[in-house]
């Protein structure tokens, strides 16, 4: 027998153990892959729940306050007064002119 056949008989075994190496390397990298893209989804979902319940949230709120604003009864000398400019009244110190030469 020469050497080469024996170092044949030794590196065949050898390539095989190699070539499942490289097979769980490469199926290592498509792994996480597919955990990062499944804790992205998730996420987002959370994140969409998120947004969900707030936006419930703010309904509530807005629903609340309409309801307070329905249940007071509206002041009519108030209203008046709320308005800050009545009908041809001018303004104290806002002319009405812009100068705009400089």
């Amino acid at each position: 027998m020469s050497w080469r056949a024996v170092e044949m008989q030794i590196a065949l075994p050898r390539t095989q153990d190699a070539g499942k190496m490289q097979e769980q390397m490469q199926q290592k990298g498509q792994n996480v892959q597919d955990m990062l893209a499944q804790t992205q989804l998730m996420q987002e979902e959370l994140k969409r729940k998120k947004i969900s319940e707030t936006n419930q949230k703010e309904q509530a709120l807005i629903q609340k306050d309409e309801e307070k604003k329905q249940s007071i009864p509206s002041k009519s000398p108030q209203s008046k007064k709320s308005k800050p400019h009545s009908h041809g009244m001018p303004h104290p110190y806002l002319g009405k002119h812009i100068d705009f030469t400089r």
